[in-house]
């Protein structure tokens, strides 16, 4: 019975609120059909990259900025001999000022698989490490000097906390 109250809790809701959720759908859709595309388009250009980087002989990859793009520059050996996307900028510009010690084979680069999985088990770890309980360290930066003072202090009369909602005017109870 509880799925049942729950769909019509759902209908009932989705009616109320439909106008609003549609005008919302309506001014997000463009923006984020054009950042998925975006990050689909890149996605893909780095695999190209890899593919490319496997079939050549000591292939490696190389990721670059260029203006405010990401570029995969292929390497076979030292020299670099293709870009993805293809920008029409020359490659010698491209890795110009690029650190070359950070070229990785394409065995070396983990598929989106793998990089969810350890996301996965890093945040599993986080948890695991925390004590039940307990809460955040608080940051030293943050709290400052005179911190653990506060806690020593009472109220400014040095009276309990009900002599001072009695002086504000509040009524204590007899």
């Amino acid at each position: 019975m509880g799925v049942i109250k729950l769909v019509v809790t759902g209908v009932k809701q989705g009616v109320k609120y439909s106008p609003a959720i549609a005008v919302a759908v309506k001014e997000a859709r463009g923006p984020v059909t054009e950042f998925a595309k975006g990050r689909v388009e890149a996605s893909r250009q780095r695999r190209l990259a890899l593919t490319k980087a496997a079939a050549l002989t000591d292939g490696t990859v190389l990721s670059v900025v260029h203006g405010e793009q990401h570029i995969w520059v292929v390497f076979s050996g030292d020299e670099p001999v293709a870009q993805h996307p293809d920008t029409g900028a020359p490659l010698a510009e491209l890795v110009e000022r690029a650190d070359l010690s950070q070229r990785r084979r394409s065995q070396d680069v983990p598929s989106a698989r793998k990089r969810a999985a350890n996301a996965g088990h890093r945040a599993a770890d986080t948890v695991r490490r925390r004590k039940p309980g307990s809460a955040a360290d608080p940051d030293p930066e943050l709290v400052g000097e005179g911190v653990g003072e506060l806690d020593e202090l009472g109220p400014a009369d040095g009276g309990s906390a009900e002599a001072g909602q009695a002086e504000r005017g509040d009524e204590t109870r007899s």
